[in-house]
């Protein structure tokens, strides 16, 4: 669903073993390995829900993947981009689902999902809804709307493709806010199929 930091990350560390891992005399390190960025994901849910009790779990969700900060990298190799708890903690508008799978198929394509989005914050939202990148045409009903606190929506969305080469066809539906400037983004994925093996 979303990337973080696995490389680089300064740690404290044990300064009594010399023999021991991850031993250094000032008790501070630098480490590698995704085995550091799960626990930097897990650090940052309980951040952002010791700032915002109360919410659901898939509100959480939605707060750390779909304000990641996006990178240059297929969407099956890293979600909605890096993890940025800053943007976690300003966001106001939570969406659900985080992502859309369209499955797989043959080169043309027409399907709808349906997006609920909700505020959770104090103030209004005004919100509008687009596609950005990828080579689906995507059509959002409605692609603007005004979100009281507490208030949810659902917005449909069609995605249309055609002469789709072999492959994964994917992008993102991005959800600005007026009110903040905050953008939260949920990638969606299509696969054209061709029986020929990878």
């Amino acid at each position: 669903d979303l990337m973080a930091v696995g490389e680089s990350v300064y740690v404290a560390t044990q300064s009594f073993d010399p023999n021991g891992e991850m031993y250094s005399a000032n008790g501070y390190t630098l480490v590698n390995g995704t085995s550091f960025s799960a626990p930097i994901v897990a650090g940052a849910a309980a951040l952002v829900k010791g700032a915002r009790p109360g919410l659901t779990v898939d509100q959480y969700r939605s707060l750390l993947i779909n304000s990641a900060a996006a990178v240059d990298a297929r969407i099956q190799q890293s979600g909605a981009g890096v993890l940025n708890v800053d943007t976690a903690l300003d966001a106001n508008v939570t969406l659900n689902p985080v992502s859309l799978a369209l499955g797989s198929g043959g080169n043309s394509v027409e399907t709808a999902r349906t997006l609920t989005l909700t505020n959770i914050g104090t103030i209004e939202e005004s919100l509008s809804i687009a596609g950005r990148g990828g080579p689906l045409l995507l059509v959002a009903e409605p692609n603007t709307l005004v979100l009281a606190p507490g208030a949810s929506a659902e917005v449909k969305l069609t995605f249309t493709g055609s002469d789709l080469a072999p492959g994964a066809q994917e992008g993102f539906l991005q959800v600005l806010s007026a009110t903040t400037g905050a953008v939260m983004s949920v990638p969606y994925w299509y696969a054209v199929s061709n029986n020929q093996p990878a």
